[in-house]
């Protein structure tokens, strides 16, 4: 059995310095000795062989690798983006964020500019999604993703895709998140 060990001493301070041993066989386990802030671990069922991961270590390890190579403003940019797209509290978020870290956050994201009349009317949903801003190719589509909670406005489970559009919903004054599924997001700019 061929194992190496790593000491990631020159990447995290004295406290958090942990022996990481990696066994090629077994998947990746640890040993932080007698540190009392020893990372806890996630056990996680890989292809039959159970590997430990160390989310704390991960994070001060991702913490550190990023303000080396980038700065601390682009890590609390890092960190604030995944609470936006993964927290159970993101739509809190949102409403709270700045305009400039929203746009910083959803760079690169499909976006559709819609005027702020087609808003303010009471436009369905649907409508909009499909013919002012094209998110979906169609409304049968908007429908049947919707019936089954893959739809959400602002991180909101959208439950009737006929809502109507209204300024309560405008982040900042001006923008809709609009998410298609898990991983698919929209930013409506309303001019």
């Amino acid at each position: 059995m061929k194992r190496t060990k790593l000491l990631l001493a020159a990447l995290l301070p004295m406290a958090m310095a942990a022996q990481v041993e990696v066994n090629y066989e077994a998947g990746l386990t640890a040993n932080a000795g007698d540190n009392e802030l020893a990372p806890h671990y996630i056990m996680a069922n890989r292809g039959g062989v159970v590997t430990q991961q160390f989310s704390t270590l991960q994070k001060r390890l991702a913490r550190e690798v990023t303000i080396m190579a980038h700065s601390l403003e682009d890590y609390e940019m890092a960190v604030e983006a995944s609470k936006i797209l993964f927290s159970n509290q993101a739509k809190d978020i949102l409403h709270k964020i700045d305009e400039q870290t929203l746009l910083a956050v959803f760079e690169g994201v499909p976006q559709f500019e819609v005027s702020r009349e087609v808003i303010e009317q009471g436009t369905p949903l649907i409508s909009l999604m499909v013919e002012n801003a094209p998110i979906f190719p169609s409304k049968g589509e908007m429908r049947k993703l919707t019936q089954g909670g893959g739809v959400s406005i602002n991180k909101e489970k959208l439950a009737d895709p006929n809502t109507p559009a209204s300024t309560d919903m405008l982040l900042n004054g001006k923008y809709i998140l609009a998410q298609r599924g898990k991983k698919n997001y929209y930013l409506i700019i309303v001019k």
